[in-house]
């Protein structure tokens, strides 16, 4: 089995191929990345991917996407590219929620211990959650939620370390870290869910806040 790995929930964009051999541990074949999150080469860095990966396009069967939170453009951009390569060359979706990529991240990076994960949900707000980064695999304490930035400053004088995206923007002691594409094609070799690709959907915690229009009236 060979994924193809999509993780666009930041700035830092980045694409994986990841080998999945019944019986033996999931291998990275390549890892590429680009730090300019808002001029996003994607097919170029998909290519790129794959070219280093030694393989062609018709040898991958499962895309892996990053689900967010995080960069709602990047995270649809991801979704886009998913469908649409569904459509051409049929592919079995895996979502992989982005927080959870960010706590294997610490993991495999020899962390330990609680940490709490932030990410900027913009309007003064950040998503948050909590994991126990003991190995085998973190284990969610907190879920995933939307909270204030004074609920995060209230998390910073604590012993627990804060990590995330560009956390030091807001919290000089943050460790910064971002979900990789990488850790997120061997999560999705790692049994995560199949899912139809219609159900697939960026992870938004927010209620929608628009009234749709109704449709005009027009007078005989």
């Amino acid at each position: 089995m060979k994924i193809l790995a999509l993780e666009f929930s930041t700035d830092v964009r980045s694409v994986a191929v990841v080998d999945a051999i019944p019986g033996s541990a999931p291998e990275v074949r390549s890892a590429c990345q680009q730090t300019e999150g808002r001029e996003t080469r994607a097919i170029a860095l998909i290519d790129q991917a794959i070219a280093q990966a030694g393989i062609e396009r018709t040898e991958i069967d499962h895309l892996a996407i990053g689900l967010g939170p995080g960069s709602y453009t990047g995270v649809r951009l991801a979704l886009a590219l998913a469908h649409g390569w569904n459509l051409g060359r049929p592919a079995s979706l895996l979502g992989v929620n982005s927080m959870t990529v960010l706590a294997s991240q610490a993991l495999s990076a020899g962390w330990t211990g609680l940490a709490h994960f932030v990410i900027d949900a913009h309007r003064g707000e950040f998503y948050t959650a909590t994991y126990d980064l003991t190995p085998p695999i973190p284990v969610c304490q907190q879920p995933l939620r939307i909270v204030s930035r004074q609920e995060i400053d209230r998390f910073a004088t604590e012993s627990i370390p804060l990590a995330g995206p560009e956390i030091q923007k807001w919290w000089s002691q943050g460790r910064p870290l971002v979900p990789t594409a990488s850790i997120l094609g061997l999560l999705a070799a790692r049994n995560h869910e199949v899912v139809p690709g219609p159900q697939l959907e960026p992870v938004y915690l927010r209620a929608t806040s628009f009234v749709k229009a109704p449709p005009p009236r027009f007078n005989p």
